[in-house]
């Protein structure tokens, strides 16, 4: 159980390290107003966000309590690093982490996943922040470029019989000889 439980830990961590990595391409890409690439890049941060979940679910099913205090409360006997079976076989850990007793395995690896699931989150908000105030330049340009098209309502034109005839604001069809 323990083996299942580091390895979700760890995929969770790596998880995490890769959808900070897309939220700062996104970010750039937002930045250079790409916005077919943040549209596929928006998909498979989705993507990973959903794999993500699926990760905590199941560690959710595993230890229904929560993971911290379920370290703080190991007993000491399985403090011992060799109390995971077949710990040598766990890819991504390092020599050190494979030393390291349960508990402090657990924590570090907990750790891990909070300290990039925040760094996430900030970049998330940054994104946020710079997608809607690209927005609000988009709808002003919008507005901007329509006040300019549209004809006022004070400027007076002539009618079809030569004489001054107030303008509609909105669109019209034009009518008259050539």
């Amino acid at each position: 159980m323990y083996r299942q439980i580091i390895e979700n830990l760890q995929r969770q961590s790596k998880a995490f390290a890769l959808l900070g990595l897309l939220l700062e391409e996104e970010y750039s890409q937002l930045q250079n107003r790409a916005p077919e690439r943040v549209t596929q890049l928006e998909m498979q941060v989705h993507e990973l966000v959903r794999q993500i979940s699926e990760e905590r679910q199941i560690i959710r099913a595993m230890v229904p309590n929560r993971m911290a205090a379920l370290v703080a409360e190991l007993p000491a006997e399985l403090m011992a690093p060799d109390m995971v079976e077949d710990i040598e076989c766990i890819i991504g850990l390092s020599e050190t982490e494979r030393r390291l007793p349960l508990a402090e395995l657990l924590s570090n690896l907990l750790e891990s996943v909070d300290e990039k699931e925040q760094g996430t989150v900030r970049q998330a908000e940054k994104n946020a922040e710079l997608a809607l105030a690209l927005m609000d330049q988009n709808s002003a340009m919008a507005e901007y470029l329509y006040s300019q098209v549209t004809p006022e309502e004070k400027k007076e034109t002539y009618s079809s019989k030569g004489r001054y005839k107030a303008s509609r604001r909105e669109a019209a069809m034009l009518n008259g000889r050539l």
